[in-house]
């Protein structure tokens, strides 16, 4: 490669090595910025599952305080292939009753027994909105 009067003169032979060295170097740049997309939006989805998790207000002395599932709620890398980087957002305290609260179940005894808990849906609407936030951070990713 040789450079005459601002252009750049590559001989054919060497052509398809400085394509594959361009998009190489495209590629690794590419990766970084997903991976960095990735964890932004899990980090900011342990915090919005922080925010909008249930509390506890019953007044009931239980073997865990009001608000201890919320705080619960995190990320961490749990998988990397390829360059590739992969998060999962989790509550690492309180993992048991993620579905029950999402879901519903049927209260097994007391004065409401064999009626269904309340629904408490605050991972989906989390989940949707990572997804809408890590498309965007991706599509507005400068190269």
């Amino acid at each position: 490669m040789s450079k005459v009067s601002g252009k750049v003169r590559i001989a054919p032979d060497q052509l398809e090595a400085e394509v594959r060295d361009t998009l190489e170097e495209l590629n690794t740049e590419v990766t970084e910025q997903v991976n960095k997309a990735a964890e932004k939006t899990a980090k900011d989805t342990s915090k919005k599952l922080q925010s909008t998790s249930p509390v506890r207000n019953d007044g009931m002395n239980r073997k865990y305080p009001p608000g201890s599932y919320a705080k619960g709620w995190g990320y961490e890398e749990t998988g990397s292939a390829m360059f590739r980087k992969e998060f999962t957002v989790r509550n690492k305290k309180h993992y048991q009753l993620t579905h029950l609260l999402e879901h519903g179940y049927i209260i097994p005894k007391g004065k409401n027994a064999g009626k269904r808990s309340k629904v408490q849906q605050h991972i989906y609407p989390a989940e949707q909105e990572a997804i809408q936030e890590f498309t965007e951070e991706v599509k507005g990713m400068k190269l």
